[in-house]
């Protein structure tokens, strides 16, 4: 048993670094690229900004921005115990680890065009770089962008019907109707993936994409995978904390947004 589940842990890296190609030493030039790139890319958005009316903003804050600053880390704590809570007791990693993670893919998915995803994998391989086959963290990466999506949904439908219960302004039922169609796809979505599996569907694409022969070895263990996320889907008491959590980090978010507003003006 111990032996198919090492096993099963080192098929998550070799399933995903298939489909994302993630580890290939092939990737170590572009990797350096992409840094270089970066680096240009923020020395370009600089200097089209008219940087003297942001340091006179900020200067006009005064010391008030540190605060900013230490309420701009609320949201990320509350994503990150959010995902803290979906691992197992005897698999979990350092919180610690998983702030810095879900610091780094909040960033990616924030300011690249990566579809809100590519954070989650960036996330995902910094922590399997850390803990290697000691936890099972693509299945709770999975289950946790579930939540996102369903806590989204969750927070729109409450901030319309507060919006309808203090302007009277019944034009904002529409929106609420496309809340609820987001929401019953997100329940679909879960629905799926429980009943249907999601690596299992990832290896089948990547070897019809390839058209290579499938190895029934790693379709077994991508059925594994996905036994592993009905696991961290069926843990009732955790998944309703890490709800919580990310709805908390909504919260969080807003808060800092109007706090920022009120200081910046």
């Amino acid at each position: 048993m111990g032996e198919r589940n090492v096993a099963c842990l080192d098929a998550e890296n070799d399933l995903l670094g298939r489909v994302f190609l993630i580890g290939s030493d092939k990737l170590k030039r572009p990797r350096v690229l992409g840094v270089i790139l970066g680096v240009a890319l923020l020395g370009f958005i600089l200097s089209a900004l008219d940087t003297t009316v942001v340091f006179q903003t900020v200067g006009g804050v005064g010391a008030r921005f540190s605060w900013l600053i230490l309420i701009s880390g609320l949201p990320i704590f509350c994503a990150a115990f959010s995902w803290f809570v979906l691992f197992q007791s005897g698999s979990r990693p350092g919180f610690f680890v998983l702030l810095v993670a879900t610091w780094v893919g909040l960033a990616v998915n924030w300011l690249l065009p990566v579809a809100q995803v590519g954070g989650e994998i960036v996330k995902g391989r910094l922590v399997r770089a850390r803990y290697g086959a000691l936890t099972t963290t693509w299945p709770t990466v999975v289950v946790d962008k579930l939540l996102q999506a369903s806590t989204q949904a969750l927070f729109g439908m409450v901030g319309l019907l507060l919006l309808v219960w203090f302007t009277g302004d019944k034009g904002f039922l529409k929106g609420l109707i496309s809340i609820g169609i987001l929401s019953g796809v997100v329940l679909l979505v879960a629905l799926g993936i429980r009943r249907f599996g999601v690596f299992a569907l990832i290896n089948r694409f990547v070897f019809s994409v390839w058209k290579a022969q499938r190895d029934r070895g790693k379709s077994v263990e991508a059925h594994e995978l996905d036994h592993r996320v009905r696991q961290v889907l069926e843990n009732r008491k955790s998944l309703l904390r890490a709800g919580l959590w990310r709805f908390g980090f909504r919260v969080a978010f807003v808060f800092e947004i109007y706090v920022a507003s009120r200081l910046l003006g």
